[in-house]
C-alpha cells in the first residue's frame, strides 16, 4: 500500500508498506536450518532532488548526468563509449583523479 503526503504541490515523499526477508539460523534438534522470515517494515521514502545530499555527509549525491545516444542493449557500445563518458563525468562531480569503470547491469 502507498499513502502519499503532497506538500504545496507535487508528490515531495510518500511512505510505502514493505517487507523485508530476514534469514537466521536456527537448531532443529541436531540440525542447524536456515528460516526466512517476512518482516513488514514501514519505509518513507523521499524525493533526493529537492534536497543537498552530499558525498561526505550522506556517502552519495545526486547529479544530472546529460544522455548519450547509443544502443544501450549493446556491451561493447557501453563498454567502448558510455564507461568514457561515465568516468569523465564522476571525475569532474567528485574530483578524483582516476576512476574505473568495470560492470553494469541493463535493467
Amino acid at each position: 500500500h502507498f499513502a502519499k503526503s503532497f506538500a504545496a504541490g507535487p508528490l515531495r515523499h510518500l511512505t510505502c508498506g514493505h517487507s523485508y526477508q530476514c534469514q537466521s539460523w536456527v537448531m532443529r534438534g541436531s540440525a542447524m536450518t536456515l528460516e526466512k522470515t517476512k518482516v513488514p517494515t514501514e519505509v518513507l521514502i523521499r524525493d533526493g532532488r529537492t534536497e543537498l545530499l552530499t558525498l561526505d555527509r550522506h556517502g552519495f549525491t545526486l547529479s544530472e548526468f546529460p544522455f548519450v545516444p547509443g544502443d544501450y542493449f549493446d556491451s561493447s557500445w557501453v563498454i567502448r563509449d558510455l564507461y568514457p563518458e561515465c568516468c569523465e563525468f564522476v571525475k569532474q562531480t567528485t574530483g578524483a583523479a582516476r576512476v574505473i569503470a568495470y560492470n553494469h547491469i541493463i535493467r
